[in-house]
């Protein structure tokens, strides 16, 4: 639910499969490709997959997707909990 409802003002979501152990790796791609397909904006793609081989924790998790955003020149950054707790 978490890709589904990202707000239209995001231009960008890294989203991280941080060495998950059962589907969680294919549905982020499953809802990563739907978002994509309907998506027009800033960047070709608005969710961006990001799998890591083993578990880093969640500090790991949050690191990768800073990097990634400050590689792709990202201005503004966020941390969203995958857990569907935040609005």
């Amino acid at each position: 639910r978490v890709i589904e409802d990202l707000p239209a003002f995001v231009d960008r979501a890294y989203v991280v499969d941080d060495g998950s152990t059962d589907d969680t790796w294919a549905e982020i791609t499953a809802y990563a490709a739907r978002k994509n397909d309907a998506h027009e904006g800033r960047y070709e793609d608005l969710v961006v997959p990001i799998q890591h081989e083993r578990n880093r924790g969640v500090g790991g998790a949050i690191k990768t997707g800073y990097q990634r955003a400050l590689a792709e020149g990202v201005e503004a950054t966020a941390v969203l909990g995958g857990d569907d707790q935040m609005d």
